[in-house]
């Protein structure tokens, strides 16, 4: 096609032929590859049918693709679908995800909403290095109560890959007052 480097090309057909055999990662990337339209035609459908099967295997990075997927960008949306995905791939590790994971926390997408956990997951986000997550830690931290980051900060401490991630709190589910009313 016109715009496509024949090296796209050609790692889509590597692709698909590893993604055939099972291979989640090849099938992920060839997800991947139908939905951002490089080396294979731009398609959601397909994009969602390769990269479901590489989610399905447990693969990380397909995950949190899904979810994205899920979230509202390239598939009909279904939020509490793209929350138990990026649950998924966050809980491998996926810093992305635990970021995006933490975000419907924050808004209450796809899960109840919950600023102490989405204070608490952004801080395991930020502690692998995710900048944003720091900086959207931080923002959050305006609007909680000290009590409320201190319950965050008991949610998860020592927090490891595979472990599950926290799921509710208990001073994050109530808005928090306003803190200025509080002075």
């Amino acid at each position: 096609g016109q715009g496509v480097s024949p090296d796209s090309r050609a790692a889509a057909e590597w692709f698909l032929k590893a993604a055939e055999q099972g291979v989640a990662e090849a099938q992920g990337m060839l997800g991947y590859m139908y939905l951002v339209g490089e080396g294979a035609p731009q398609s959601n459908g397909k994009a969602y049918e390769w990269i479901s099967k590489a989610a399905e295997q447990g693969d990380a990075m397909a995950q949190y693709n899904l979810g994205v997927m899920l979230g509202g960008k390239g598939a009909k949306e279904d939020p509490a679908a793209a929350a138990r995905w990026l649950r998924k791939a966050a809980e491998q590790g996926h810093r992305q995800a635990q970021s995006k994971l933490a975000d419907f926390y924050s808004e209450g997408k796809g899960v109840r909403k919950d600023l102490v956990v989405a204070y608490a997951i952004y801080e395991i986000s930020a502690k692998s290095g995710d900048s944003a997550a720091l900086k959207n830690q931080q923002a959050l931290a305006e609007k909680l109560t000290p009590e409320q980051i201190t319950d965050a900060k008991t949610l998860a401490p020592n927090w490891k890959k595979g472990s599950p991630l926290p799921k509710q709190s208990k001073t994050g589910t109530n808005p928090p007052p306003n803190k200025q009313q509080a002075r």
